[in-house]
């Protein structure tokens, strides 16, 4: 059975999800930056997640202008604000 990928639906309610996590992410690096020094470590391994974040995003963006060529797809899906 060949994989198709996901439905603009799916796309977007992804999209949603990766913008919460990095949100939450970015959050997180800024409290704890606050909180402790940087030689223990936290802000470093929060921005390697946000930075895997910022990959994946931009990894599906690109599956999904493949997988819908038509105008059905928009940048926002992946990027812009977080519609909650």
């Amino acid at each position: 059975m060949k994989k198709t990928g996901l439905t603009m639906e799916q796309h977007r309610e992804l999209g949603r999800k990766l913008k919460g996590m990095q949100r939450d992410v970015t959050h997180t690096q800024s409290m704890l930056v606050r909180a402790y020094p940087i030689k223990d470590g936290y802000e470093r391994r929060l921005q390697a997640i946000e930075n895997h974040l910022w990959k994946i995003r931009s990894d599906l963006e690109n599956a999904m202008s493949r997988e819908h060529p038509s105008d059905e797809w928009d940048l926002d899906v992946y990027y812009g604000k977080l519609d909650e």
